[in-house]
């Protein structure tokens, strides 16, 4: 069983990418969160893996951090919630976000997945609410879960604005409700959130 993964980065898909390991190219899934964290095509990288057997096929699935792998193997123990699913999931809500909705039993936005309908979503909810540990320890569990953005449209219009670029709703929510608290002045200027927003969820080197 291959448990991780350190080579070049050859090719990157929308699903998935090819790490080259002593010139044998492997393919491994990825969600998009850790799709983004990869380095440059050509550079090197290391995933954690997880290894899926099929009656037909052997497949690798890669994390840029331990703590999205721990979420996978959690949501894969799920009845009905198979590997590419648990992807859908993990490319839509980072680990601490989802955490945060298992907790507050939020099935109407697990519902957002692509896949994931009502029973689905309770079925995890349910399965997992026990198993679920957040790792962030900046604010509470209710409140983080409850928080809603305020009613100006600047602040809708950045959250959809980040979700069509790629970022989980959750995840998207949470930066502009930290630009709000530290910038309060900004609630009007959409541009100007979406900016700060980036900033919060692009990671400093």
């Amino acid at each position: 069983m291959i448990a991780s993964l350190r080579g070049i980065l050859a090719e990157c898909y929308g699903d998935h990418i090819v790490i080259d390991v002593g010139g044998v190219g492997y393919r491994v899934f990825v969600s998009l969160h850790t799709l983004r964290a990869l380095p440059d095509i050509g550079k090197e990288t290391m995933l954690h893996i997880h290894t899926h057997l099929r009656d037909d096929a052997l497949l690798l699935f890669g994390f840029a951090a331990k703590a999205e792998k721990e979420c996978f193997l959690l949501l894969t123990g799920v009845n009905g919630v198979g590997p590419r699913l648990a992807m859908a999931v993990l490319s839509e809500y980072a680990p601490d976000n989802l955490a945060h909705l298992i907790l507050a039993q939020d099935s109407k936005s697990l519902t957002r997945v692509p896949g994931v309908g009502k029973k689905t979503a309770e079925r995890i909810n349910l399965e997992l609410r026990d198993k679920f540990k957040l790792t962030t320890t900046d604010s509470g569990v209710e409140s983080a879960a409850t928080q809603t953005l305020p009613e100006p449209s600047a602040a809708r219009d950045t959250v959809e604005a980040l979700v069509t670029l790629g970022y989980g709703r959750m995840e998207a929510e949470q930066a502009v409700q930290q630009v709000l608290k530290r910038y309060p002045d900004q609630t009007q200027d959409t541009s100007a959130l979406l900016r700060l927003a980036l900033t919060q969820l692009t990671p400093t080197m």
